[in-house]
């Protein structure tokens, strides 16, 4: 499962994406992010509850994809929360 571009209300404008919290109850899932479209990276293993995500990274769009090596059959992702803040200076 991919995201589309998540752009926090405004294009336009640099953001610091600081950490996303991750909430599902499947055991084997990993989550991958993108900043402005760029090769996917970071993979966060065995999530089970909240994950704390970080990123600390600039950019103006961010995209996760969710995916599983065994599937996903009974598991579910229940909450994206995204830290950031909107830069003033590129």
């Amino acid at each position: 499962i991919r995201t589309g571009q998540i752009s926090c209300g405004d294009l336009s404008k640099y953001k610091k994406f600081v950490k996303a919290l991750v909430t599902c109850d499947n055991t084997n899932l990993n989550i991958l992010y993108s900043i402005d479209g760029e090769t996917l990276g970071y993979s966060a293993d065995s999530i089970d509850g909240t994950k704390d995500i970080s990123i600390g990274r600039k950019g103006k769009t961010i995209q996760f994809q969710i995916t599983s090596d065994v599937g996903v059959s009974g598991g579910q992702v229940s909450d994206i929360t995204l830290v950031y803040r909107d830069l003033r200076i590129d």
